[in-house]
């Protein structure tokens, strides 16, 4: 079975704040919980980004804002719920510094990770960080098709986190729709090619479409706010 997945990308999420009131109406009663929690007012801001950055793609589904209820739960990604109800809507959210990604899919569950691209020691971040297997990957491909240790340092770490969103989404959608047979396909890898940021795209099968939009902020608040008289 194939699945479609559209995938937006906001690189800039500061401009957003001039309308911080009104965007944080917008929150559910336990996200709002959540938004006032953050101790460091640059993460409070990302979350905040991140909730409107999925309202959004979902208002690009025709689907309203107040239409929206995102339930926050320990230790996993939040329930989407539309009028009240489950929906059958999947959803990942990723960032990296000011990017912001978001894809859904309606076809199945879907695991997102963005990085910036950007100078790091990657041999110690690799050392740290990769198994064995990975360890061997990461030596060969920086030595073959790659040709840099950052980008394969990249592509594995993206790849990585993607497939364990994945994962969890997968399991939890099992268990709370009686769909075993979920946890049993095999994750599949997607890496939309972008100049500046690294993307890994995990569904449970081939996507034969993957949809690339950037967002802007003004394309944002106009999208989830209403126009007001000047």
């Amino acid at each position: 079975m194939s699945q479609s997945v559209t995938l937006f990308l906001m690189p800039e999420t500061e401009a957003i704040a001039v309308k911080r009131l009104q965007l944080l109406s917008l929150l559910s009663a336990s996200e709002s919980l959540r938004q006032h929690s953050f101790l460091k007012p640059e993460r409070a801001q990302q979350h905040l980004a991140g909730r409107m950055l999925l309202r959004y793609a979902l208002h690009e589904q025709g689907i309203r804002p107040q239409r929206i209820t995102l339930e926050e739960r320990a230790a996993q990604a939040p329930l989407l719920l539309i009028d009240g109800r489950s929906a059958a809507l999947h959803f990942s959210i990723s960032h990296s510094h000011d990017l912001l990604a978001c894809a859904i899919s309606r076809d199945g569950p879907v695991g997102l990770d963005v990085e910036v691209d950007r100078e790091r020691d990657v041999e110690a971040l690799a050392a740290a960080a990769f198994d064995i297997e990975e360890a061997k990957q990461f030596k060969a491909l920086a030595g073959g098709s790659f040709g840099s240790k950052k980008a394969a340092f990249y592509h594995l770490w993206c790849a990585r986190e993607a497939r364990y969103k994945w994962q969890s989404a997968a399991e939890d959608c099992a268990a709370r729709m009686d769909m075993a047979g979920l946890t049993e396909l095999h994750a599949a890898l997607h890496f939309p090619r972008h100049p500046e940021f690294h993307i890994c795209v995990c569904s449970g099968s081939a996507a034969d479409r993957i949809e690339v939009r950037d967002v802007g902020s003004r394309q944002l608040l106009d999208g989830l706010l209403p126009a007001t008289p000047s």
